[in-house]
């Protein structure tokens, strides 16, 4: 690791706070590695997500490029840094003189069991005071206090995946509509309008301003990051091998700027030209007339299958297609005992890598003030954000000329759309049983589609008691034998499911047919039990002939290459909760309020699912969000998920009609709803 060769302790000797900061290293005490039983408790973290497998070409990773000096850059960085604000605002009796109360902390005395406490730790003993330095040099210098301005967001998967946690440096707020400024009073009265107008539009764009991700503390985590700079090369970036799938219309991909005049823009004259990937898949010429057959992947670990070790790419992968979707420049790489810094070059798609880094050795902060003073000074310095989110679509400044959709919905779709007859769709879709999904919003474009095979019946009456053959991988299959979903936009992504929102498309003898359709996909195997669960209540109700409200659901699927598995069904339209950000104009409505009509449709719906014939069914959490309707103004309970099987007769169930009363009644409140 380098060493503090820019650290002149003489120059900083009325601070002598800041050079402990310096100097801190993780001085925890260091002992034996988890036991192995910690991580074997849990399922595999997978290192790369669905999304990924998908993103647009004019955005994946090319090279992967060391720079040896970007930790002495860095450090320098840090240290002019923090001179420059020295001199200009610290005057020897002031209450910022005696520096940041908060001095680092070592909250574990051995191994670490997870990444989530690894990630504790780092924010414990340099992270969040690196933020204070930050915050201090460029948003609040006139104030007293060092308070951060920044705030780590973590995403829970510790119940999940004990060994990977990811993370965001944020700009925080209470509401982004209307935004409100996570600061406490006093201190944002003193940010400057134009700094404040930044820290605006980075909250209501949802942009992250690093990623970073960990991993636990393992022999193998060690030697993922080590390895993720074996030579600079073309990156292999993963997708889909399904071959000679249907293609989607192309869109015009909006990229964003580089900062100029930073110091990693000197990285540039370091690299080589990197060479260009093929810009599209290899399609067999097909005789006029024939049907074209799409061929699906072999599944992973067969002899067809891809051999080479996925681990390092895919981390790496991961890590560039999350800053990617929240345009993200920095992005750091720590298991506990080794870390590198990425810096992500948007021009050429270029990852530039630093040297390993020994979090223990002495000299730690100053690394990690240099950086995160470089992701605030870059945040406030380069062009403002634009953003087009996977779950809405924010511009927040002038779009560019080709304005582009995360909620794609071409022409020629809604013209098949209107000419579709959905009972006869539904009984065609229900004889498929290959599913190929394609994206196609935001920062995804998909270049082939991934192959998913039918693994339980479609809920229509036609498909009862009637069985399936199972297509083989690694096999070719006529195009019209297959379900092509495509999806325009992600209306809800948590730790369990993602959900698409799109059209699904068969080919018949008459022609093309296409419907809304909706896709959830499980994350891990509690999700997939889940999911499993809302398909048998749906067969439940299809088989007791509830159909009034509840929406058609065309199979369980599950993704050759991958092994996740999906909920095929119709798109109930718009839910209630929508309905109320819309019409008051803010993220998180907390009342609400059905009139008369609709709590009538809504009433006929719950009396159906809890009388159903071959057993009842709960609802359980008839929640705004679960409540939806369409254009034509019919009515749909969904996420069936959480519901109970009732197959008790003696057993009462009202909760569902008290809630949706309470909504009738406007005495519903979200703040205090519990299901």
């Amino acid at each position: 690791m380098t060493k503090l060769s820019y650290i002149r302790e003489e120059a900083l000797v009325d601070y002598p706070w800041a050079i402990r900061h310096l100097q801190t290293c993780a001085t925890r005490h260091h002992s034996d590695r988890p036991p192995a039983e910690v991580i074997q408790n849990h399922d595999t973290p997978p290192l790369i997500q669905f999304n990924d497998r998908h993103m647009c070409r004019e955005h994946i990773l090319r090279r992967v490029v060391h720079v040896p000096s970007m930790i002495d850059d860095l450090m320098k960085f840090g240290l002019d840094e923090l001179l420059t604000f020295a001199n200009a605002h610290l005057t020897g009796d002031g209450e910022s003189d005696s520096g940041p109360a908060y001095y680092g902390n070592n909250p574990f005395s051995d191994h670490l069991p997870d990444a989530s406490h690894i990630f504790d730790t780092y924010k414990e003993t340099i992270g969040r005071a690196a933020t204070q330095y930050a915050s201090k040099f460029y948003i609040h210098p006139h104030h007293e206090t060092w308070m951060t301005a920044l705030r780590f967001h973590e995403h829970r998967t510790l119940s999940f995946y004990p060994a990977f946690q990811e993370v965001d440096l944020i700009t925080p707020s209470l509401s982004y509509k209307p935004f409100e400024y996570d600061m406490e009073p006093g201190v944002l009265e003193s940010v400057e309008e134009s700094v404040k107008e930044r820290l605006r539009l980075y909250g209501e764009a949802d942009i992250s301003l690093a990623i970073l991700q960990f991993l636990s503390e393992t022999d193998a985590s060690h030697s993922t990051i080590v390895n993720s700079l074996s030579s600079d090369s073309n990156f292999q970036w993963t997708t889909s091998k399904t071959r000679n799938g249907p293609e989607i219309p192309p869109r015009t991909q909006y990229i964003p700027s580089d900062t100029p005049g930073s110091f990693w823009s000197q990285y540039h004259a370091q690299q080589r030209k990197p060479k260009h990937a093929k810009t599209s898949q290899k399609h067999k010429r097909v005789r006029e007339g024939a049907i074209q057959k799409v061929r699906l992947p072999a599944p992973p670990g067969t002899r067809n299958s891809s051999r080479r070790s996925l681990v390092q790419p895919h981390f790496l992968q991961r890590a560039w297609s999350r800053a990617v979707e929240h345009d993200a420049t920095f992005i750091l790489l720590h298991c506990g005992t080794t870390e590198r810094i990425g810096i992500r070059d948007r021009a050429s798609n270029t990852l530039f890598l630093s040297d390993v880094i020994d979090p223990h050795s002495p000299g730690y902060g100053s690394i990690h003030i240099g950086l995160h003073a470089a992701i605030v000074s870059e945040a406030l310095n380069k062009p403002p954000p634009f953003r087009e989110t996977s779950h809405y679509a924010r511009s927040v400044i002038a779009p560019p000329a080709h304005r582009i959709s995360s909620e794609t919905q071409p022409e020629a779709h809604e013209e098949i759309q209107m000419r579709t007859r959905p009972d006869e769709f539904n009984q065609e879709i229900s004889k498929l049983n290959i599913l190929l999904v394609s994206l196609s919003f935001a920062c995804y474009q998909s270049e082939a589609p991934s192959a998913f095979l039918r693994e339980a019946s479609s809920c229509h009456p036609a498909s009862s008691g009637l069985s399936f053959v199972k297509p083989k991988p690694n096999k070719s299959y006529p195009q019209n034998e297959c379900i092509h979903f495509v999806a325009h936009r992600d209306v809800g992504t948590s730790m369990k499911v993602a959900v698409y929102r799109g059209y699904a498309t068969v080919q018949t003898s008459s022609g093309e047919m296409c419907q809304p359709a909706i896709l959830k996909i499980a994350k891990h195997a509690e999700a997939y039990k889940r999911l499993l669960h809302e398909y048998e209540v749906y067969k439940i109700l299809s088989s007791s002939g509830v159909t009034n409200g509840i929406l058609m659901v065309h199979g369980m699927f599950q993704d050759i290459e991958t092994g996740m598995c999906g909920l095929l069904m119709q798109d109930g339209g718009t839910t209630l909760f929508e309905r109320e950000q819309i019409r008051l104009g803010i993220s998180y409505p907390k009342k609400f309020r059905i009139t008369t009509a609709e709590f009538e449709k809504l009433k006929a719906i719950v009396q159906g699912i809890n009388n159903a014939s071959a057993a009842r069914i709960l609802h359980n959490d008839p929640k705004p969000d679960n409540i939806c309707f369409n254009a034509e103004g019919d009515w749909f309970l969904i996420d069936f998920d959480m519901a109970r099987i009732v197959r008790d007769p003696r057993e009462g169930i009202s909760e569902d009609m008290e809630t949706i009363e309470e909504l009738r009644d406007g005495t519903f409140d979200l703040s205090t709803y519990c299901h």
